[in-house]
C-alpha cells in the first residue's frame, strides 16, 4: 500500500494563501463598480432592490396560507345583483367559500376562528384585467394589498406559466393569474411579441401556445386581416379566446365578426396610426356583439407633463411604494413641455370618454376594468385600479355598475362565471372587508379592512405591516442610489441570496436573471453567470433593452 505525502504549509505560505483569498472576497474599500457605466451602476440597484423584494414576497408567502375562518356579522354585497344583505356569515375552507346564511341561523364548527365583521361590507376581491407583469414583485404586492385578487396578464412568456403555477399552488401569495400567450405582432417588439408573417404562421404560433398551457391568444396592431382571420380560426379550434388590440387597417365590424372576445385601449374605435377617432359607425358595429371593452382609462397618467406631472408625482400616498430608480426618471416629465405627439396621445384620454359614452347608449355595451400597470410611467398597481373604477362611476355609472367591470365582469369575459368575482357558494375566497358601504360610493373600496386572497385571510396589520416592508426597501434603496460603491462582498452575498431563493421554489423573470448574469459576465465571472442563467425558465429568453 502506498501513502500520500501532503507537505504542511509554512507560515509565509499560509499568509500567500490569505492574501490570495481576501482577492476573491473583498476588502471594504474594494469598488468594483469604479469601471462602470451609469447605467450598469443602475442596472446594479435595481438587482439588489428587487432581491429585496423578492425575499420579503417570499417571507410573507410562507407566513400566510390558504386557512379555515368565519367572517361573521358582516353586510354582504354578493355582486350577483344589486343588494346589500346585512348581518351575514361566510365560512371559507380549502380556498372557496362553503357556506353563507344568516348569522342568527349559521352554525360555525367550534374551533373555528371567527373574524368579526361587525358594521363592516365584504364584497368579492377585485380584478385588473389588463396588466404587464414585467418589471417588479412589488406588482404583485401593491395589487394584493389594494384588493386586486387576480389579474389578467397580457404578453405572456414561459416564467409566467411556472409564476400561475406556484400561485395556484400556493406557493406564492399573490393575485390569481391568467396569463394570454405571448403577443402575435406584425414586429417582435425587441422580444415582446412573436412575428405572425403568414397564415400558416399564425396558425402554428397559436397551436405552439395552446400546448403550452397560455389562457388565450392576444394580437397587437400591425397584423392584416388575412392573418387575424387565420389566428382567430386557430383560436377557436383550440378552445382559446383571441384578445387584445383591433390591428390598424383592421374595423370593429370585423373584429366582431372573427368572434374577438376583448378590445383593448378602445383600439380600432381610435385609429392607432393617427391617434384619430375611427369614420366608422364603431356604435352600430359593437351593438349585438358578444365582445367586452377595456379601455384603460387610466393611461392617461403616462402622458402626462408639466405641472400636471409635479401633482401627481407628489401624492406621497401613492410615490412612498414607488422605486425611486422610477421617480427619479418620471420627474423629468415635470421639466418636459408637450409636443405635438404628446398631443395627440393626451387626446385618447376625452376620445376615450367619448367612446364609452356612445357605447353606454347599448343595452348591451360590455366593459372591463383594466389598467396597463406595470408597462408605463406614473401608474403604480393597484392604485389604478381604483381610479379606473372611479372613473366608470364619473362617466355616469352607477357605483354597481362600475364595480362590476372588476368583479363579475371579468369573470364573465373569461367565461369563469361563479368561480370568482361574487360571494357565492364554491367561488374562490378572494374578499374585501370592507369599513364604509361601496354601492354608495365605488371609491369606498378602498376603505380595505382584511382581504381573503385564496382562502389565505390578511388582516388590516398585515396588510400595513407589508406595505411598511415595501416603503421601508424603496426608502434604503434610495439612499442607495447616490452610493457608488458596490463591494465584492455584495456581490458575492448577491448569488448566495439568489441561490437561496431558487432553492425555496421561487420563480423569477427571466429577463431579470439575463441582466444579472451579464452583472456576473463584467465581472469576468462565467461560472456565477452560468449558475444565474440555469434558474431561468427559458434559456434564451431576455428583452433587448434589459442589458449590463
Amino acid at each position: 500500500m502506498h501513502s500520500t505525502y501532503v507537505k504542511k504549509p509554512s507560515s509565509i505560505r499560509w499568509f500567500c494563501l490569505f492574501i490570495a483569498c481576501l482577492s476573491f472576497t473583498a476588502w471594504p474599500q474594494d469598488n468594483i463598480a469604479e469601471n462602470w457605466s451609469a447605467g450598469q451602476l443602475d442596472s446594479w440597484h435595481y438587482l439588489i432592490e428587487e432581491l429585496e423584494i423578492q425575499e420579503l414576497h417570499q417571507r410573507f408567502s410562507q407566513q400566510h396560507q390558504p386557512a379555515s375562518f368565519a367572517l361573521q356579522h358582516v353586510t354582504l354585497i354578493p355582486m350577483t345583483r344589486e343588494l346589500s344583505i346585512p348581518d351575514q356569515t361566510v365560512i371559507v375552507s380549502g380556498g372557496r367559500i362553503t357556506a353563507i346564511g344568516a348569522s342568527d341561523f349559521m352554525t360555525i364548527p367550534d374551533g373555528l376562528p371567527v373574524i368579526d365583521g361587525s358594521g363592516q361590507f365584504l364584497m368579492p376581491g377585485l380584478t385588473d384585467m389588463h396588466v404587464h407583469n414585467l418589471d417588479s414583485h412589488s406588482q404583485h404586492l401593491l395589487n394584493l394589498t389594494h384588493g386586486v385578487t387576480s389579474v389578467r396578464d397580457m404578453d405572456g412568456f414561459l416564467w409566467m406559466l411556472r409564476m400561475r403555477e406556484a400561485i395556484n399552488e400556493n406557493r406564492l401569495l399573490a393575485p390569481t393569474m391568467y396569463v394570454s400567450g405571448t403577443i402575435l405582432n406584425g414586429s417582435d417588439f425587441g422580444g415582446y411579441a412573436q412575428v405572425a408573417e403568414s397564415e400558416q404562421r399564425a396558425r402554428e404560433l397559436v397551436h405552439g401556445q395552446a400546448q403550452l398551457g397560455y389562457d388565450f391568444i392576444k394580437v397587437h396592431n400591425s397584423l392584416s386581416f388575412e392573418i387575424l382571420k387565420a389566428i382567430a380560426q386557430e383560436a377557436d379550434l383550440q378552445g382559446l379566446d383571441m384578445v387584445g388590440h383591433i390591428p390598424v387597417g383592421v374595423t370593429v365590424a370585423q373584429a366582431v365578426g372573427l368572434g374577438m372576445r376583448t378590445f383593448e385601449h378602445f383600439k380600432g374605435y381610435i385609429i392607432d396610426s393617427t391617434l384619430t377617432l375611427s369614420e366608422e359607425d364603431y356604435v352600430s358595429s359593437t351593438r349585438g356583439a358578444a365582445a367586452w371593452n377595456t379601455p384603460t382609462f387610466t393611461n392617461y397618467r403616462n402622458q402626462l407633463r408639466g405641472q400636471q406631472a409635479a401633482q401627481l408625482l407628489a401624492r406621497e400616498s401613492e410615490m412612498q411604494y414607488v422605486s425611486p430608480r422610477l421617480k427619479r426618471q418620471w420627474v423629468s416629465f415635470e421639466q418636459q413641455s408637450t409636443d405635438r405627439v404628446t398631443e395627440l396621445r393626451q387626446n385618447i384620454y376625452p376620445m376615450s370618454r367619448k367612446i364609452f359614452t356612445e357605447l353606454r347608449q347599448l343595452k348591451n355595451a360590455r366593459f372591463l376594468a383594466g389598467t396597463d400597470s406595470g408597462s408605463y410611467e406614473m401608474m403604480p398597481p393597484g392604485f389604478v385600479l381604483h381610479e379606473e373604477i372611479h372613473i366608470f362611476q364619473n362617466l355616469g355609472m352607477s357605483p354597481f355598475e362600475a364595480l362590476q367591470t372588476a368583479t363579475v365582469n371579468p369573470a364573465h369575459a373569461m367565461r369563469k362565471d361563479g368561480d370568482f368575482g361574487v360571494i357565492a357558494v364554491g367561488a374562490k375566497a378572494d374578499l374585501l372587508l370592507l369599513t364604509d358601504n361601496p354601492l354608495l360610493d365605488a371609491h369606498n373600496s378602498l376603505s380595505i379592512n382584511g382581504i381573503a386572497a385564496h382562502g389565505s385571510w390578511l388582516s388590516k396589520s398585515d396588510i400595513d405591516g407589508l406595505l411598511l416592508d415595501l416603503k421601508n426597501i424603496f426608502s434604503a434603496s434610495g439612499v442607495r442610489l447616490d452610493n457608488k460603491v458596490v463591494t465584492r462582498q455584495q456581490i458575492d452575498a448577491f448569488l448566495t441570496r439568489t441561490k437561496a431563493l431558487a432553492a425555496a421554489g421561487f420563480v423569477f423573470r427571466d429577463h431579470h436573471l439575463e441582466l444579472a448574469a451579464g452583472m456576473f459576465e463584467s465581472l469576468a465571472q462565467p461560472a456565477a453567470a452560468t449558475a444565474i442563467r440555469q434558474l431561468k425558465t427559458e434559456v434564451d429568453f431576455g428583452f433587448d433593452f434589459l442589458q449590463f
